[in-house]
């Protein structure tokens, strides 16, 4: 195979760039260029994906189907025909279930590793070996003061009729 010829390629030019700020060596605070080394493989992220995201958008623009109908133009409300117009007012307690129902999501998405890491005894034990955690029972108790605090809220929700649609 043929070597890459580093002077003539964009590519091999971009390596060579990256290769004489110093990729994969610490230089002191003074002598740093404007492009900071730990930043070329986040921009080269940015720039790559944002490329591709367009670059797609483009092709299916340009080879996709453009036939508007009134029906594609009309609203859409979950399967129905819209009744009504959409900028009326809703309810109150439509937000108020749909944050508590957010709420909640989100904890157990807090809970769901704990329960990943305690279902084997070396994933806890791993954490108190190194350093990270006292020991089980802490992590135990904190577990459940979650659970606590979150069957708190859920009480409270309850008792101020949250969950009761009128």
């Amino acid at each position: 195979m043929r070597a890459l010829d580093t002077s003539s390629s964009f590519l091999g030019r971009l390596c060579e760039t990256i290769h004489k700020v110093g990729f994969g060596t610490r230089q002191p605070s003074g002598s740093q260029g404007l492009m900071q080394i730990e930043l070329v493989p986040v921009l080269l992220f940015v720039v790559c994906s944002t490329a591709l995201g367009l670059g797609l958008l483009a092709v299916a623009r340009a080879i996709g189907p453009h036939r508007d109908t009134p029906v594609k133009t009309m609203p859409y409300e979950s399967g129905m025909d819209p009744t009504h117009d959409t900028r009326r007012r809703f309810d109150v307690r439509f937000h108020l279930v749909a944050i508590a129902f957010l709420m909640f999501d989100v904890e157990l998405l807090f809970l769901y590793p704990w329960a990943v890491a305690s279902r084997n005894a070396e994933g806890i034990d791993a954490a108190v070996s190194a350093g990270l955690v006292a020991n089980r029972g802490l992590v135990f108790a904190e577990a459940m003061i979650f659970i606590a605090l979150l069957a708190l809220g859920y009480v409270y929700a309850w008792r101020k009729g949250v969950f009761q649609w009128r």
